[in-house]
């Protein structure tokens, strides 16, 4: 997506700083991917990377946090439907 001569390198490790300090890695990890790949997909639409990559990631760890908790409760309840 970016390589170490980007001008704002230095933007995305503190970013990434910031969010390591209060979220879970594995959730970061699938936002971070998830992110990349629709940057990497739509990078000639986009004016400014950094300020994109920085909102959409995000809104993408705030839809995320607590997405396992609500699928196994979805999980549990549709099984629940089917076997009762």
């Amino acid at each position: 997506m970016i390589t170490v001569y980007d001008k704002d390198i230095f933007l995305f490790n503190q970013l990434f700083d910031d969010v390591v300090e209060d979220n879970d890695i594995e959730l970061i990890k699938r936002c971070f991917r998830y992110t990349r790949d629709y940057c990497n997909k739509n990078k000639e639409n986009i004016y400014n990377l950094y300020k994109f990559f920085k909102a959409a990631f995000y809104e993408n760890l705030r839809k995320m946090d607590g997405y396992d908790e609500r699928m196994e409760k979805w999980f549990r309840e549709v099984d629940e439907y089917l076997n009762g």
